[in-house]
């Protein structure tokens, strides 16, 4: 995983969370993304992120008062790091995807039925594969396409990143009926 696209996305949690005073950076020495927040340093993206969300004006986005959600929140977080940013080739790629699918079959999210910084955790480190992915490509990925369009829309994401098609309407938006 590169650095700064660790990097993209912790700036990123840390504007979508509001939280002012943080400073992200990339330590060569450690190889680890660093936030530093008031004097306090944090590592790592899953530390980070669970930081980023216990601080900002949504805590509910980690899990409330539940041990077990905030287990499978962590568990995600991890996946993200030690999975989704590992991937080297086509094949880890498709095969994440695939695995990504099939746990969604039956879920709206991946922890709750209502958005946790897992997600957008998992929506950052997957928006460079989907954005290179065809419609059809994205079709074969139904309920992974339709968590990732979920997320995009109910997060207000187009601050961060630009909304991804999903739909083969959009090739015939502005077309009148004769």
């Amino acid at each position: 995983m590169a650095p700064n696209r660790i990097d993209n996305d912790v700036k990123a949690l840390a504007r979508y969370f509001n939280l002012k005073n943080c400073k992200c950076k990339f330590d060569k020495k450690s190889g680890v993304t660093q936030l530093v927040h008031n004097g306090q340093t944090v590592c790592g993206l899953a530390s980070i992120a669970s930081f980023l969300v216990q601080n900002s004006e949504q805590p509910s986005l980690h899990g409330g008062s539940c041990h077990m959600t905030k287990a499978q929140i962590q568990q995600w977080l991890q996946y993200r790091v030690t999975i989704v940013d590992r991937c080297l080739n086509e094949k880890d790629v498709t095969t994440v995807l695939k695995e990504l699918n099939s746990f969604l079959e039956s879920r709206v999210y991946f922890v709750t039925s209502s958005l946790t910084v897992a997600d957008l955790v998992l929506y950052f480190g997957l928006f460079a594969t989907f954005n290179q992915l065809t419609l059809q490509e994205k079709e074969k990925y139904l309920h992974l396409s339709r968590w990732f369009n979920n997320v995009q829309r109910v997060a207000k994401l187009e601050e961060f990143y630009p909304i991804l098609p999903f739909s083969l309407n959009y090739l015939y938006e502005g077309v009148s009926e004769h």
